[in-house]
């Protein structure tokens, strides 16, 4: 074989060898940057978990809700029947229910109108319970922007409807069935309270306590 020959074989393997060089180191980087890559997007849960393990729970967000009305204040008796209301405290104020207390969600805005002092507070539901006996209690806070309203809480049934409004007005007692009822500040349905008949023990007793559609008070 010819010197020529011999050279150029000589530097033909020292040209193979240096390609296999470089493509293993190639090789070797590009499977560092993966498994870098995969090392990250393993730990991430584990990130998410711990975090989550702090006990720190979000807030649920809920969809925009349609603003509801409680009730509306009824300018006219015309329609009420007499017979069916005629035990009702004279500072009383009729209001018509808007009858879609079943539609009310976690987070619907509610408009309380108290026609006494013609002021209306702004709710937000926040707790809905069922009862049992086909009723239903909703409870709802003051809306963010709502300084004076503490609490609304509401219960209703297919025929019965009962409502307690705290302000720091006053508060306010709603008793009614499921279309009609009549509103009455706590106050002054404490001081309607009259205790001056007596019973067969010659004891005392509320004339009102026994009355249709006026919820029995415990304080």
């Amino acid at each position: 074989m010819s010197s020529n020959v011999k050279r150029y074989a000589f530097f033909a393997g020292i040209a193979i060898v240096a390609l296999l060089v470089v493509t293993y180191v190639f090789v070797l980087n590009e499977s560092s940057e993966d498994e870098s890559t995969l090392t990250e997007v393993e730990q991430s849960p584990t990130t998410v978990t711990s975090t989550q393990m702090t006990g720190v729970t979000k807030q649920p967000i809920f969809p925009p809700r349609k603003p509801q009305i409680a009730w509306t204040e009824i300018t006219s008796d015309d329609s009420l029947p007499k017979s069916k209301w005629s035990r009702v405290p004279d500072h009383a104020i009729f209001v018509s229910l808007n009858g879609r207390f079943d539609q009310w969600l976690l987070n619907t805005p509610v408009e309380v109108h108290i026609p006494h002092i013609d002021t209306t507070y702004r709710a937000i539901v926040d707790d809905i319970t069922p009862n049992g006996h086909h009723s239903t209690t909703i409870r709802a806070s003051p809306a963010s922007d709502e300084n004076d309203l503490n609490r609304l809480i509401l219960t209703y049934g297919q025929d019965q409807t009962l409502a307690y409004v705290s302000t720091k007005q006053g508060s306010w007692e709603l008793t009614g069935d499921g279309q009609i009822g009549w509103l009455v500040s706590s106050a002054e349905l404490k001081r309607s309270q009259d205790y001056s008949e007596s019973d067969i023990l010659n004891e005392n007793f509320d004339r009102y306590a026994g009355a249709e559609y006026v919820p029995r008070r415990t304080e």
